[in-house]
């Protein structure tokens, strides 16, 4: 099953909306097999918040943020504060933890974070304090083209477009994409200098769902005028665009190449007699100690799922092509519908039941072995 550059990180599909978890308990499951994984505990902590679980979501941001932090990833960490901050305020050590993770960012700092790594404590707690955060589904307008410029952005996750405005009216034509998209660590919003009134000239819009810092052009003016270096910053800032969008797009892209992508298989009732059970196929590139999420292939779709879940599975890594098989027993977590390359897709979450010590380095070596043969 050769997917090629296919993007089959389940993970990314959650993070991205494409695969939406709409219960508490399906979240747990999924933080169960992947509890190290920032962004999980992020989306999860914007579904406590929305369902008013303050003291959880309050939680669980902070808990994003920390291992955000752990992943070198200062931007998005500062967006799970800021979002923690809305249910209780921020506190001096709490700004002081984040401007400590934008200094020692080190070489693995995107050009984005060196430059606000230069700000002193002050000059970026007065950034933090301005700034919002917003998460935003896909086909939503963020700037309108013809509408005044009033905020600068950064990305933290998905993808958004930017779009040429259409004909004048009575003309043949509608509005078309244009080459530009912004991704992660990249920025937009054409408000430096500060004392420009320049109107919008392009719409930009989120492909996917987005998370997003927002700095209002009145907050920067604010801040500008007390703290002059963060006027610094911003000149840095665009000077430096075209390099900021340049690599934000290789990390993109080599992120991408890199993703270790697993031949799946799953048995459900792998106990039962062979007319009781239910194969299915697909690929992964999300498995852990904790469990796999998987795109499944097309059978899936025509199994009734629902009645699956909870029941025993087996889950082997490889298919007999490759010539080894590891065998790894759990449960069927949950199953989702979503979109995969436009089209609908069945993903799979199993959890592992406990593994012995002695198989812990194995299978992780092992789905690495897999992933670098199919590659060559």
């Amino acid at each position: 099953m050769d997917t090629g550059h296919q993007e089959v990180s389940i993970i990314l599909h959650i993070v991205e909306g494409r695969v939406n978890i709409k219960s508490a308990k399906d979240f747990e499951k999924t933080l169960a097999m992947f509890p190290n994984r920032p962004e999980l505990h992020k989306v999860y902590a914007d579904f406590l918040y929305k369902q008013k679980s303050f003291v959880l979501a309050l939680h669980e941001y902070g808990r994003a943020a920390a291992l955000f932090i752990e992943a070198g990833m200062p931007l998005q960490a500062i967006g799970a504060k800021i979002k923690e901050w809305k249910i209780s305020a921020a506190s001096e050590e709490e700004l002081q933890i984040l401007h400590k993770a934008l200094r020692q960012s080190g070489s693995s700092a995107t050009i984005l974070e060196k430059f606000a790594a230069r700000l002193a404590f002050d000059e970026a707690a007065a950034l933090f304090r301005s700034m919002g955060a917003l998460t935003l589904s896909s086909g939503k307008e963020v700037v309108g083209a013809g509408q005044p410029e009033e905020a600068l952005y950064f990305v933290l996750s998905g993808k958004l477009d930017e779009v040429v405005p259409g004909p004048p009216r009575g003309k043949r034509g509608t509005e078309k994409k244009s080459g530009r998209q912004f991704v992660v660590n990249d920025f937009f919003g054409n408000v430096f200098p500060l004392d420009s009134g320049r109107n919008a000239e392009k719409t930009i819009t989120s492909r996917t769902k987005v998370d997003l810092l927002k700095i209002p052009k009145a907050a920067l003016l604010g801040a500008c005028e007390k703290f002059p270096g963060i006027t610094k910053f911003l000149q840095n800032l665009y000077e430096h665009a075209g390099d900021i969008a340049q690599e934000a797009q290789l990390n993109i892209r080599e992120s991408s190449r890199q993703q270790l992508v697993i031949p799946v298989v799953v048995e459900i009732n792998p106990d039962k007699q062979k007319k009781d059970q239910t194969a299915l196929q697909g690929m992964s590139s999300d498995i852990s100690l904790g469990g796999v999420l998987f795109k499944a292939n097309t059978h899936a779709q025509h199994l009734n799922l629902d009645a699956l879940v909870g029941e025993k599975a087996k889950v082997l890594v490889g298919t007999p092509d490759d010539g080894v098989l590891l065998g790894i027993r759990g449960r069927l977590a949950w199953w989702k519908q979503g979109e995969a390359e436009e089209k609908s897709t069945v993903f799979l979450g199993i959890q592992f039941d406990k593994l012995p010590a002695s198989l812990h380095g194995l299978l992780i070596i092992f789905a690495n072995a897999i992933g670098a043969a199919r590659e060559n």
